[in-house]
């Protein structure tokens, strides 16, 4: 082999390197962007939720107060703004709303603005 020339087999390691590391900074990223979003389903019966939720009609008798946003990339985790959307797999949790606040896991409260979930 002459020198300065490589082989081609060191082409393709480096690119299978460089490709690979750019794949897991975009992974990484995807991950990092849908970490925080609040997706609900509300389920028909008890047993397919993996949270029982009463609506309570006042804001000191919750656990949380939620806010109620009309798009999917307004939800936040962190805000309490949550996102219903119509099919259980697109959602992050997955709840049922209970007659009764002792058979509850959580109880919420529905505000009408953003700024009074926190």
């Amino acid at each position: 082999m002459e020198q300065g020339k490589r082989s081609k087999s060191y082409k393709d390691s480096a690119m299978f390197a460089c490709y690979s590391f750019i794949g897991i900074i975009i992974l990484t990223l995807l991950l990092t962007i849908n970490a925080h979003a609040q997706v609900v389903y509300v389920t028909k019966y008890p047993h397919q939720a993996d949270l029982l939720v009463y609506a309570t009609p006042y804001a000191h008798q919750a656990d949380k107060k939620v806010c109620k946003v009309k798009y999917r990339h307004k939800a936040d985790a962190n805000k309490n703004l949550w996102y219903f959307c119509d099919y259980p797999y697109q959602a992050d949790m997955k709840i049922f709303f209970v007659k009764y606040r002792w058979m509850a896991d959580m109880k919420v409260h529905f505000v009408r603005r953003v700024w009074e979930t926190r």
